[in-house]
């Protein structure tokens, strides 16, 4: 015999033992790392713990405190309710919320314009909130803005912005129309003013800068788009129509080739 026999299974062998031998290593280097990330960590607290002058660790409601300057901090820990305009004008209610400082709590929304359209106090650098009936005598949002910032709590103002049926009702040439003129309105039998109208863009603005003196942030999540139109319907047709225009242009291509043109 000339060559000596071979082994089929052979390549398949060496193939399986350089795997083994890369996964050891692998493991290996895994335990390694965690070895030294573990004795780096004891050095760190060590190090920590024999440290003098450190700063005690601020609360959470002293971060929320007002800074001398500059905007107020965020808390570290958003842990907040909301509250609108109506109920803050509740005698005591309040300070029933701001007593939830004792458990914990860093932050209030509350309602600058509510869904309803509603503004929660009367701003007398905005005429179009009284003139549209929108501004109600809820609540001053400088006393507000005092007394939660003296426990230290965070203040957010929410502004709805699009969903407002008071000033739909009352500026109708501002709100989203249908086809024949007439004002939209959703299920809930709500007016909406038109997202892309800048008269309505500076009002909502315009209450956002007044209420800005007191409050520390603003929600923009309530940007809302509703579809006018029954989307699905109109793609239907849409692909309907298209169905159509393929079927007929097959059509013309067929009888192309299957005319001759006689002069």
């Amino acid at each position: 015999m000339l060559f000596p026999p071979i082994d089929p299974n052979e390549r398949f062998r060496e193939r399986r033992a350089t795997a083994r031998r890369r996964k050891r290593l692998r493991r290996s280097s895994a335990v390694g790392a965690f070895l030294l990330a573990i004795a780096a960590l004891g050095v760190g607290a060590r190090f920590v713990g024999s440290s003098e002058g450190q700063q005690p660790a601020a609360d959470l409601a002293t971060l929320a405190a007002s800074p001398a300057t500059g905007p107020r901090t965020l808390p570290i820990e958003v842990r907040g309710v909301h509250l609108t305009a109506a109920l803050a004008s509740l005698p005591g209610k309040l300070d029933e919320y701001l007593d939830l400082e004792r458990n914990g709590l860093t932050a209030i929304e509350l309602d600058v314009k509510d869904e309803n359209g509603e503004v929660g106090f009367v701003p007398s650098s905005v005429p179009l909130a009284r003139t549209s009936g929108a501004a109600r005598d809820y609540y001053d949002p400088r006393d507000v803005a005092r007394r939660a910032h003296e426990r230290g709590i965070y203040l957010i103002g929410r502004i709805v912005v699009f969903e407002d049926p008071v000033l739909s009702s009352a500026r109708p040439e501002l709100a989203i129309h249908r086809t024949d003129g007439s004002v939209w309105r959703d299920a809930a039998g709500l007016g909406w003013v038109n997202p892309y109208d800048e008269r309505v863009w500076k009002y909502n603005v315009d209450l956002a800068t007044t209420a800005a003196i007191s409050h520390d942030r603003y929600s923009r999540s309530e940007v809302k788009y509703v579809a006018t139109i029954n989307v699905a319907e109109m793609q239907k047709r849409a692909d309907e129509l298209a169905k159509k225009y393929r079927d007929l242009d097959t059509r013309i291509q067929e009888l192309n080739w299957q005319t001759e043109l006689v002069d």
